[in-house]
């Protein structure tokens, strides 16, 4: 099957297919593009510290044969991330302080954000959540009708933002399953 052939089959698919498919090394990646991973300051350790997510439908808005494409940066892991600097923080938002319950960020006043999911559909190499204790903090289906009654009784609150992640890798029955209930909060502006 030919490159062309492959895309084509590839991008019939379902999105949870195409992501199930997605380059996840950096070799693979490199021969889709036609780069010779040696050239580039690629880092499998700065892989292995936050992982190579690349759909093909993504790579293939990628110039061939160009190291230097600006959404290929987006999404190298390479050698720099690994350097140390001294005002470096782990938390470079303050989401942890913020984190009320598990799931949820409060750091604005009428306003929270509930962590749905620690996955996106592609994972770019200046993510500032890319440390975030996901498996302590991800709002859970077991959570969520906690968090939604606490959203409830708290008036104070008027807007609700999904994030993770991207709450958009959520089932479609979970998604809206979470919209109507957060829709059925009178205190929530719309």
């Amino acid at each position: 099957m030919s490159q062309s052939q492959h895309e084509t089959a590839h991008f019939s698919k379902n999105w949870q297919q195409q992501l199930a498919e997605a380059f996840t090394n950096i070799e693979d990646l490199c021969r889709y593009l036609d780069l010779n991973p040696a050239d580039l300051s690629v880092s499998t350790l700065a892989q292995q510290n936050f992982a190579l997510r690349v759909p093909l439908s993504f790579a293939a808005c990628m110039e061939k044969g160009n190291p230097h494409d600006p959404l290929l940066r987006q999404v190298l892991p390479i050698k720099d991330e690994l350097l140390l600097y001294p005002d470096y923080n782990n938390d470079p938002v303050g989401d942890l302080p913020a984190a009320t319950q598990t799931g949820v960020l409060h750091k604005y006043q009428g306003r929270v954000l509930l962590i749905n999911t620690g996955s996106c559909a592609i994972n770019c190499r200046y993510c500032f959540r890319r440390n975030f204790p996901y498996a302590d903090l991800q709002l859970g289906k077991q959570q969520e009708q906690a968090v939604i009654q606490s959203i409830q009784n708290d008036t104070s609150i008027h807007e609700v933002i999904l994030s993770g992640g991207d709450p958009l890798l959520l089932s479609d029955a979970r998604l809206t399953r979470l919209i109507e209930q957060i829709n059925q909060i009178d205190h929530i502006k719309r």
